[in-house]
């Protein structure tokens, strides 16, 4: 009678035991090599629309946002792709002028690094354009103080959140709102 107790007790810790051995293996791959899941590093829970005086700063505005958001996401090439984009509407709208030169150093460029650098060069040339033109709505001048060996650098955003277009996934987050520009 005691061998019959101890048979019903292990009996189904054996069968457990039996079935677990039968699985195979599960392997597990980490976050960073799972190619199958893509996120937009760019994305943020809120944005806001702004409303200029000239339609051509307002079409500037949104492609420049386009280019931060794929520099914000570390693709160079899809960088080099949407500045081709942005530097045919700037030859048509701002002939000859220092924006269309830097928008076509950007295109030319292989490397993310040197993209950066002149999209920081970009942000610079298109501050005060940005500031007088705005009609309506917010415009988010943003500042990462680590970008280039510390010597820092600003982007606009039509969003309160940081996403760091100089960092990209290595900083998203690092920065600030330097000043809001609102009408």
């Amino acid at each position: 009678m005691k061998l019959k107790h101890i048979f019903f007790f292990i009996a189904p810790f054996l069968f457990v035991c039996c079935q677990c051995k039968n699985k195979a293996p599960e392997t597990k791959v980490a976050p960073s090599q799972n190619t199958s899941i893509s996120r937009d590093l760019n994305e943020t829970n809120s944005h806001s629309k702004s409303i200029f005086n000239n339609k051509n700063v307002e079409e500037l505005f949104n492609q420049y946002l386009a280019l931060k958001a794929v520099l914000v996401n570390s693709n160079g090439e899809q960088s080099k792709e949407v500045a081709s984009q942005l530097a045919v509407f700037a030859e048509k709208q701002f002939p000859n002028s220092k924006i269309v030169a830097i928008i076509n150093q950007i295109k030319a460029q292989d490397e993310l690094k040197k993209q950066r650098v002149y999209f920081e060069d970009l942000s610079k040339e298109i501050a005060s354009l940005l500031e007088t033109e705005l009609q309506k709505g917010i415009i988010y001048k943003q500042f990462c103080p680590m970008a280039f060996e510390g010597k820092g650098a600003f982007w606009f955003s039509n969003s309160k959140e940081i996403r760091n277009p100089y960092y990209g996934d290595e900083m998203l987050t690092c920065g600030y709102v330097q000043k809001t520009i609102e009408k």
